[in-house]
């Protein structure tokens, strides 16, 4: 397993599971602990990748947040397939039923239901099933925009889980966690090798499924905070997005507006009219001035700077000009000095510790890019509100 998700997906199945037991009993709360504690810590950073935004929000909240945008979210059907991948789980999951009659359990599609076999369900069975029908029947029944459900449901008929006469509806889209939370309450485990994995192959095809918007907003890297734009964006315009800013570090061009148009001509990202419009827009300003970049705001140093009407984003060019009459002052010194530039140009925390000379200064906060900047933004409005008395006078 290379992939951090897919790690992630058989711990999991290994939740679901217990090799040491006769039956295995489905604490939600102690498996929802398991999971959002193993995502604050061990894959925090493989599949979080946490610090590239842990100026926004902690390890603890990213998972939780994590937890609600994966596991948590409602998968739509593909128009190829009757059923979605978390439908099949919940097959499987309620096939794994203490009783050996939840063998027979099946989620379908029926248009015009046939009359089962009379057949005997044991009185456990029974009450099982009629838990499970209980927490399907909270669950939305929403349908999202664009999805082919409406057309597969007049064509095939209703979702619902059957166990020969036992019927219970089920909603167009469930999420992993609808799966775990309807199935049975008790599960007969899986013994190690071909049974398990064979149903651990199931979660992890559908963390894969559940993980790839926010895997495609990772990509957009700068320091977003990806959880801030998963309802914003939709995966058309992040791939797009991606590859525009592609456009933009192949001809290593910096941040202007001319040098975004011309990345434009060859990589236009749908949902907007132009470059200018891009430009202007929540995520053109997100990429333009990532906060995730050592929680630096780069709109402090505009009020430092010495137009009194300063532009809503420094280029390059004002940003060294700006920095270099304050170096000049002796406000800043020369690490300090390539610090901030290399923040404004999207430079990693682990290239800035590469210097000696930054390395330094951040010994002097304790090792937190936070503190340093902290420092160095007060210096910088102290200088500034100076600087401006004394033309005053």
């Amino acid at each position: 397993m290379n992939y951090p998700c897919d790690r992630f997906a058989a711990f999991l199945a290994h939740c679901l599971n217990s090799e040491d037991s006769a039956l295995v009993q489905l604490s939600l709360g102690e498996i929802y602990a398991r999971l959002t504690t193993a995502l604050a810590a061990r894959y925090a950073e493989p599949l979080l990748h946490h610090p590239g935004y842990a100026w926004r929000m902690s390890s603890e909240e990213a998972s939780a947040r994590y937890f609600d945008i994966s596991l948590g979210r409602a998968l739509l059907l593909s128009p190829r397939v009757q059923l979605s991948i978390t439908h099949r789980l919940l097959q499987t999951l309620c096939q794994r039923g203490a009783e050996v009659v939840w063998r027979q359990a099946v989620v379908v599609r029926e248009k015009d239901p046939t009359a089962e076999t009379a057949q005997v369900v044991p009185l456990g069975a029974q009450r099982s099933f009629e838990q499970c029908r209980k927490q399907l029947a909270k669950l939305p029944q929403t349908i999202s925009a664009g999805s082919p459900s409406p057309t597969i449901r007049a064509r095939y008929g209703s979702i619902a889980l059957r166990l020969y006469s036992l019927q219970a509806p089920v909603p167009e889209e469930i999420s992993m966690w609808d799966a775990v939370t309807c199935a049975p309450a008790v599960l007969y485990p899986l013994s190690a090798g071909e049974p398990f994995n064979r149903f651990c192959s199931l979660v992890i095809d559908c963390v894969r499924t559940a993980h790839r918007p926010f895997q495609e907003l990772l990509g957009l890297g700068r320091g977003l905070c990806p959880f801030d734009w998963l309802d914003t964006l939709s995966i058309q315009q992040t791939r797009a997005l991606r590859k525009f800013l592609r456009v933009m570090e192949e001809s290593k061009a910096v941040d202007t507006l001319e040098h975004w148009e011309r990345a434009w001509q060859e990589a236009p990202v749908a949902g907007f009219a132009s470059a200018a419009e891009l430009w202007q827009s929540d995520i053109g300003l997100a990429l333009r001035q990532p906060q995730g970049r050592s929680g630096i705001d780069t709109a402090l140093l505009e009020t430092a700077h010495d137009n009194p009407e300063p532009a809503d984003y420094l280029t390059e060019e004002e940003l060294l000009s700006t920095l270099d009459a304050f170096l000049a002052r002796d406000c800043i010194n020369q690490a300090e000095h390539s610090l901030l530039m290399g923040l404004h140009r999207g430079v990693s925390d682990t290239e800035l510790k590469a210097s000696a000379e930054i390395r330094a200064e951040l010994r002097k906060h304790g090792g937190s890019f936070e503190s340093l900047a902290e420092d160095l933004l007060k210096r910088i409005e102290t200088a500034a509100t100076q600087h401006h008395g004394e033309c005053a006078s």
